[in-house]
């Protein structure tokens, strides 16, 4: 195998590594959110929106990095 194909394989593993840790970080974030605030509709509301800018925010990343 040349050395640009593992270089390739190694930023696109990297590259899927970090988007997996901003995903699990952003769950985890968002149930400890929903535990300290309790579950009223206003906050549910709230920690929805803040996922999905979260979600948003990573699509538009990849989007850019592609």
């Amino acid at each position: 195998m040349p050395a640009q194909t593992n270089l390739q394989a190694d930023i696109t593993t990297a590259h899927v590594a970090v988007g997996s840790l901003i995903l699990v970080t952003s769950l985890v974030v968002t149930l400890r959110a929903r535990v300290l605030c309790g579950s009223a509709s206003a906050v549910r509301g709230r920690v929805g929106a803040s996922s999905a800018a979260v979600l948003m925010g990573g699509a538009l990343l990849r989007g850019a990095t592609a």
